[in-house]
């Protein structure tokens, strides 16, 4: 298995689409749309990447208790949408990995692979011995 990822969003169509996007490279994903669900969750399984959405009920004291896991079991956090700059930085100096501005499910999704180093298996194609990118032209 390639990792677990925890998705705590309370959209049931941006997880939907973020889980098709993720899913391409073999990571496992949970879904979950609330604090205490996701706290169950965290108990019984050990995730690479946890992706909570700010509008989620409970999301701010979550928050705490997901910096501590990231200590305690080296669990990497990525928060969204986070609009503001200086909100950004002071959710950056708690101790998440990651804050995306917006909550667009493809910029979540490349940023759940980006912090794992997998990216999309979509995104390169061979082109005689070379890779070719779909989005950036002819390497």
């Amino acid at each position: 298995m390639a990792g677990r990822v925890l998705l705590i969003d309370n959209s049931t169509k941006h997880t939907e689409r973020v889980r098709d996007l993720v899913s391409r490279t073999r990571l496992e994903v949970y879904i979950v749309s609330s604090a205490q669900d996701a706290i169950r969750q965290m108990l019984v399984h050990t995730f690479d990447v946890i992706a909570l959405h700010t509008a989620v009920e409970g999301a701010v004291p979550l928050c705490t208790f997901l910096v501590d896991l990231r200590h305690a079991r080296n669990t990497l956090l990525l928060l969204y949408p986070v609009p503001t700059a200086e909100a950004r930085a002071y959710y950056y100096r708690r101790g998440f990995d990651l804050c995306l501005p917006e909550d667009d499910p493809a910029e979540c999704a490349g940023a759940i692979e980006a912090l794992l180093g997998r990216p999309w298996a979509g995104a390169w194609t061979p082109t005689r011995g070379r890779r070719r990118s779909l989005s950036m032209g002819t390497w």
